[in-house]
């Protein structure tokens, strides 16, 4: 087991997480980060202080920053790692991290290698969901040390001119290519859809398109966490998952919708830039799962930006929809054992957050119209009606549902 790592914003020493006697993980800022003009905190539970992070803060940031187990335990077995080694992981691959931070062993040092890029060509790009699902991030490759939460079935990448290419050393990456499970009959054609509902009933989405292959499309998202300066440079931004600012450890599914917004809007009231703005995106996510037919919610998938002082939710990604195999029935539109996706749920959206119920209502019906009225639309923006034409079906039915 690792027992320690260093931890860097920009490539700054910020602080240490260790391993105990007792297994338990710890972090500590370093002093002079404390005292530094441009200290900034990790993460939103990582307020800067000399004291000493116990494992219930610090065991759900770092488990945030990767792939949910499944994946992790792939990795692991790639580097030759086990997968409840979070710090050897971390120190393997967090170089290209979701926001600022990377991770390093401490006698290693930052990582000072020059920025480059190994192109992606069609044969690679081809191949690209069989070698993800057997090694998440082409992890152990020389140079290679990228890192997403997630499934890892997505690989961050450089976009230049409709080309792709492997960011390494200090280069950053600029986007997400993603793949789809196996088992996912529609392929990335669902999440394409869904992006493309949202984006049609005024929810704000990452900019993203399908990547033709030999094969199977791949689906390209811009990131949230990053920004253009200049001709060739990219800014890291300072980022965190929703999930991890609540101190929510990856991969434990949110079913309550009344408690996810509660908190969720607690958080911004607390630390948003622009709060109105924030719970108003949260209840549209929330919308969009609704119509979706989610029971969980993936808590995960939304990004929160460090905007100066504080922190505001980015445009969404990873908006999928569960209904692979669905038959149109009676029922067309139940989902038993999911008690929240059985009605409008408007009025205990409103309990949860003091938000005025005809204000919730309108937000609701904003989504669940826009997707009535745009699924076909969408079906033929995505191109690829044989494979969704179940996915508009099923989402036809559940926005009927909704709709008023």
């Amino acid at each position: 087991m690792t027992v320690a790592v260093n931890v860097y914003l920009d490539g700054f020493f910020v602080g240490n997480a260790w391993r105990d006697g007792d297994g338990q993980l710890l972090f500590k800022y370093y002093p002079g980060w404390l005292e530094s003009s441009g200290r900034q905190p990790l993460s939103l539970r990582l307020p800067l202080r000399p004291d000493v992070y116990g494992d219930a803060v610090v065991r759900p940031f770092l488990s945030g920053i990767l792939p949910e187990q499944g994946a992790r335990h792939r990795l692991a077995q790639c580097l030759d790692i086990d997968d409840s080694d979070i710090l050897g992981l971390l120190a393997a691959i967090g170089g290209d991290c979701p926001g600022r931070i990377s991770f390093s062993l401490p006698q290693h040092g930052p990582e000072h290698v020059p920025p480059g890029q190994r192109p992606l060509d069609d044969r690679i790009l081809t191949a690209l969901p069989e070698v993800l699902a057997e090694c998440p991030f082409l992890a152990g490759e020389q140079s290679l040390r990228l890192c997403l939460p997630g499934s890892g079935r997505a690989l961050p990448v450089v976009q230049e001119r409709n080309r792709f290419s492997l960011p390494l050393g200090e280069r950053s990456s600029t986007h997400v290519l993603k793949t789809a499970p196996f088992d996912r009959q529609a392929g990335v054609a669902n999440e394409a859809l869904c992006l493309a509902l949202a984006a049609k009933a005024g929810v704000p989405v990452q900019a993203s398109m399908q990547v033709a292959t030999s094969r199977e499309p791949l689906l390209l998202v811009q990131r949230a966490d990053r920004s253009a300066v200049g001709a060739e440079g990219i800014q890291r931004l300072g980022a965190e998952s929703l999930g991890q600012a609540l101190g929510i450890a990856n991969g434990i599914p949110i079913q309550d919708s009344r408690f996810f917004l509660q908190t969720g809007f607690q958080l911004l009231k607390q630390v948003g830039v622009a709060p109105i703005r924030d719970q108003k995106r949260l209840l549209q996510w929330s919308a969009l799962q609704w119509v979706f037919g989610n029971e969980m919610l993936p808590v995960e998938n939304i990004t929160l930006l460090r905007q100066g002082q504080g922190w505001g939710v980015a445009p969404f990604y990873g908006l999928v929809c569960k209904a692979e195999h669905w038959e149109p029935s009676a029922a067309a539109a139940s989902d038993e054992g999911a008690e929240w996706l059985e009605h409008r749920p408007c009025v205990a959206w409103a309990e949860a957050t003091a938000v005025p119920e005809k204000t919730v209502g309108a937000i609701f019906d904003q989504v669940a119209r826009g997707i009535l009225k745009y699924v076909d639309e969408a079906v033929g923006q995505v191109g690829d009606p044989e494979r969704t034409r179940t996915l508009a079906a099923y989402l036809r039915a559940r926005a009927e549902k909704g709709s008023r």
